[in-house]
């Protein structure tokens, strides 16, 4: 129970405290699940359900990245991880530097993967949410474009028709993800970046289109000494280029420790 919530988790291998932040969908398991084994070679991996998936039964109230970084925080307590690298995707991007300006002293490093600033000012992004949110109420629709903006051209080109269709139904709009769709359309953390203290790397996908690089840049350059990684990938580059992405993280963890920051890729 984690402010009253019940938050589900999965933990697994042993090592530093690595926390997994998953974005707006159905939860942690659709970006992060299959990345659970090879992490868990070397990170005693925390992956939670947070307010805002089908899982997690709270009082439905508007979700603020205030509330998902404390939910952070009290499952990195429930887990026994003190000091941790958090690792936040898309939404739990935001949510995670959030949680690192919260408590400085237990972030010793972070990651955020395709995260964004603040919307109101970014007409893309607005464009984006505005289309998200009209077009909820026609689901084949909502998970067409959520699939088009979701990954590169030449990964969609790839897929097989019944592939593309079953990723179509994943991204299906329902009351929790409006939920984070909301958030997202008002999202601004333009008072905590500027206060994390963590070694910091940003990545971003040179195809993403649903934050693209400008948008993850513009984040980049709002954090203190943070890193900024590009990847040859869409927005979901956990299932586009996951060995690249794991040995990104893998490599990143012993600097957030207090070696030396190691080479962009």
């Amino acid at each position: 129970m984690i402010n009253g919530v019940e938050i589900p988790m999965t933990i697994a291998g042993d090592g530093p405290g690595l926390l997994l932040v998953h974005g707006t969908g159905p939860g942690a398991d659709v970006p992060f699940g299959h990345l659970i084994e090879p992490l868990a070679q070397n990170f005693r991996v925390v992956m939670p359900d947070l307010s805002g998936s089908p899982t997690v039964l709270d009082d439905g109230a508007g979700l603020t990245v205030e509330t998902l970084a404390n939910q952070v925080l009290g499952v990195a307590d429930a887990a026994g991880i003190e000091e941790h690298v958090l690792l936040g995707f898309s939404l739990g991007g935001p949510v995670a530097v959030t949680a690192a300006a919260l408590a400085p002293s237990r972030v010793r490093g972070l990651v955020v993967a395709a995260g964004w600033l603040r919307t109101s000012d970014d007409p893309y992004l607005k464009l984006l949410y505005d289309i998200w949110q009209r077009s909820a109420s026609d689901p084949d629709l909502f998970g067409r474009f959520s699939t088009l903006t979701g990954f590169s051209p030449s990964h969609i080109a790839s897929l097989p028709t019944n592939q593309l269709h079953e990723l179509f139904s994943n991204l299906y709009p329902n009351p929790y993800v409006q939920r984070q769709i909301e958030l997202g359309a008002r999202l601004d953390i333009s008072r905590y970046a500027p206060q994390v203290a963590a070694p910091t790397m940003l990545i971003a996908g040179a195809h993403d289109a649903t934050i693209p690089p400008h948008a993850v840049a513009r984040f980049a350059a709002a954090i203190p000494d943070s890193q900024l990684v590009t990847l040859d990938c869409g927005h979901v580059m956990t299932f586009e280029k996951p060995d690249e992405f794991v040995e990104l993280i893998t490599e990143f963890a012993p600097a957030s420790r207090g070696g030396q920051p190691q080479a962009a890729h």
